[in-house]
């Protein structure tokens, strides 16, 4: 008779451990384990069961029929019960092969953390498989007519797991098929540098624009290796973009936690090692003015010791959204150079700062571009981390 309004039992006694002991009156009961390992993978089993009545107490004690009612146990929270919500589509999911289609929004009722996997299969063989709310369709073949793969979702909020099914159709796409899946290559040895990248805030659509020489490579073998720069999705754990080359400029499109990767390689040898650091990007605002947008390059930088060194970054073009120039007085340029010998630094502001005469040295060189303000973590444009050489050698600057 212990029912809820929609018919499910209404709990008696919660208990936890590998041993729970509890003290039921004769009646019919059902009885529900929930199992967690360290990997947070969890087991749920339930099973029937009837007691008895009791035979007489032996002299002295008090029949159970005679005891005061157990306390009442708390009642569970039904959203700490229950597992993340993927929902369901009559539709089929669309996308082109070598492209990507987003899953639908899965939201868990405790607001916690949400874990997706997925695997792409047809005739229930796996073909792909992956984590996150993007999934990839690069090598996945074009569906012909009526077929469709199949999307199988599992999402974990860490306690409780929940399985979706979604169909797919994959159209043609419209570049040239990609190629075959190329093996990794082996492993190579670890280059003994000690690499060292920035971990910056910036805004949506900004552009990080970043050398190797300002990460720790020694400046006598910046041309003599090779370089992999990779950003990837915090949350997913999915590549974002990869570059090669010693200066790249990578394009934050999205706002979401990215780590940027740097893997140095020594050709000659096959040794390598990398670097790592964190990049929050976060959302353009929702109101206003978009923020503008930065093409171009700034190429390192070189000065001579018997004259002043300005710095500048005269291809650095920023326009708006009328694809025209943005004032100069809407943009704030902050500079910063650190000597590499003796982490020395000096500050300055606007776009063409002169730092005056500087030591022969090898420094490093950041400057960050503010939009109608100094630079904060909202409204910083463009980054520079790249690098100066003072020498004797070079023309004035």
């Amino acid at each position: 008779d212990n029912l809820t309004a929609d018919g499910k039992p209404t709990p008696i006694v919660n208990a936890t451990g590998r041993l729970a002991q509890v003290r039921l009156r004769p009646g019919a009961y059902q009885v529900g384990l929930l199992v967690l390992d360290s990997d947070n993978n969890n087991a749920i089993a339930q099973k029937n069961f009837v007691v008895g009545p009791m035979p007489p107490p032996p002299p002295g004690e008090i029949p159970v029929t005679d005891m005061p009612p157990l306390p009442p146990s708390p009642s569970p929270n039904p959203a700490e019960l229950q597992p993340p919500v993927i929902p369901q589509i009559a539709a089929p999911l669309e996308g082109e092969s070598g492209g990507r289609v987003t899953l639908p929004a899965i939201s868990d009722p405790n607001n916690d953390p949400v874990d997706v996997k997925w695997d792409i299969k047809l005739d229930d063989q796996v073909i792909k498989s992956g984590a996150g709310s993007v999934v990839s369709l690069q090598n996945v073949p074009a569906t012909v007519g009526e077929q469709l793969y199949t999307i199988v979702v599992t999402a974990s909020d860490g306690s409780l797991t929940a399985t979706g099914t979604y169909g797919l159709r994959v159209r043609r796409g419209t570049g040239p098929a990609p190629p075959p899946p190329v093996p990794p290559p082996p492993a190579p040895t670890p280059l003994a540098i000690d690499l060292r990248l920035p971990s910056l805030t910036l805004s949506q659509d900004a552009v990080l624009e970043i050398d190797a020489g300002s990460t720790g490579v020694p400046f006598r073998n910046l041309s003599s290796l090779q370089y992999r720069w990779t950003l990837r999705s915090r949350g997913t754990g999915q590549t974002v973009t990869t570059q090669e080359g010693q200066h790249v400029s990578l394009p934050l499109e999205d706002a979401e936690s990215l780590q940027l990767v740097l893997q140095v390689t020594e050709p000659r040898s096959n040794k390598s090692t990398n670097g790592t650091s964190n990049i929050k990007v976060f959302p353009r605002p929702e109101q206003g003015t978009a923020l503008p947008r930065v093409t171009g390059r700034c190429l390192p930088f070189r000065s001579n010791p018997s004259s002043d060194t300005i710095l500048g970054c005269p291809d650095i073009n920023i326009v708006g959204d009328d694809d025209r120039p943005v004032p100069a007085a809407n943009l704030t340029w902050a500079w910063r150079i650190t000597r590499a010998d003796n982490q020395r630094i000096q500050t300055s502001l606007g776009p063409y700062p002169n730092f005056g005469r500087l030591p022969e040295a090898n420094y490093i060189v950041e400057a960050a571009v503010g939009y109608n303000g100094p630079p904060t973590s909202t409204n910083t444009i463009y980054f520079l981390s790249s690098y100066l050489v003072v020498s004797p050698s070079n023309p004035p600057s």
